[in-house]
């Protein structure tokens, strides 16, 4: 439901230089390296990341574009 809001927020918003809140795209990047790597990681932290990425997603922390 954060990605989709965050879809939304970003096809009606404009802003030059900079993304409100975290992409969509580095959110599904980092889940990717975190499944990847899950023998190695203790499932709490995997539990943990999925809200948090998703409260950064739908926050209002400006991020810088490439």
């Amino acid at each position: 439901m954060c990605g989709a809001y965050r879809l939304a927020r970003f096809n009606v918003l404009r802003s030059e230089g900079y993304f409100i809140g975290v992409p969509i795209t580095l959110a599904g990047l980092l889940l990717a390296v975190l499944a990847l790597c899950e023998a190695f990681i203790p499932s709490l932290i995997m539990l943990l990341t999925l809200p948090v990425l998703a409260f950064f997603m739908a926050s209002n922390i400006r991020v810088k574009k490439p």
